[in-house]
């Protein structure tokens, strides 16, 4: 399983990132901890890159959480079985990176390097509302979800993700079962990946924006799922 988490920041990104990093025990990379070095001293660039592609080259499964263009973006996104884009709106990620900074005020979170203290200052803040949401990011966005919409799941809302990462751990039990059957039974391959397009197909939801459940691609199926 190869999942990629993109979208704006303050979103939950990372937060969910290191729950499906536990979820299915595999690696998790912050490319935060990639680009930045202690005391917010940002890392060479193709030092970073090299980074990036080290890990990928190196696990089989991996959950990499971070937009970051230059850091093997295309490359991620083919590989990736899943594709998370995190489509939260600009008030909501303001008050939750600020409600971030209030918690690890003086401290550094998991998902960062060490020494880099939580910050919230008139750039981020700017970044945010305004300069990370220019019209040609948001159609790079738009591009990204129509060219693999196969595999994007997009959260617009907390009640999303909250209905995203419950129903995630009924995803990993079909798998598993899945992979169980086929290991122990050839010829019950088939069947079971019936069983598992059956699960998926119950847990695809097509509510609007504005409903609790994401937007989950018909197509995902068990040659996504089973990938490790």
């Amino acid at each position: 399983m190869k999942i990629a988490l993109l979208g704006y920041s303050g979103s939950g990104k990372s937060t969910t990132a290191a729950i499906l990093g536990t979820e299915y025990g595999i690696p998790v990379l912050h490319l935060d901890t990639v680009q930045f070095m202690e005391n917010w001293q940002e890392r060479p660039a193709e030092q970073s890159k090299a980074i990036v592609a080290d890990f990928m080259a190196a696990n089989d499964s991996w959950v990499i959480d971070g937009n970051y263009k230059a850091f093997h973006q295309r490359q991620r996104l083919q590989q990736a079985d899943m594709i998370i884009f995190f489509s939260f709106n600009r008030f909501t990620c303001f008050c939750r990176a600020f409600s971030r900074y209030m918690k690890y005020r003086g401290k550094t979170r998991p998902s960062m390097s060490a020494g880099c203290n939580e910050k919230f200052d008139l750039e981020f803040a700017k970044w945010i509302l305004w300069d990370g949401r220019t019209p040609r990011r948001r159609k790079a966005y738009a591009d990204m979800c129509e060219k693999y919409k196969d595999k994007v799941v997009i959260i617009r809302n907390q009640k999303q993700l909250d209905s995203f990462l419950k129903n995630i751990e009924k995803i990993k039990k079909s798998v598993d079962i899945c992979v169980f059957l086929s290991y122990n039974n050839q010829a019950l391959e088939k069947s079971s990946n019936g069983m598992w397009l059956s699960l998926v197909e119950r847990l695809v939801w097509d509510q609007d924006a504005a409903g609790s459940n994401p937007v989950i691609p018909t197509t995902w199926n068990s040659q996504n799922a089973t990938k490790r």
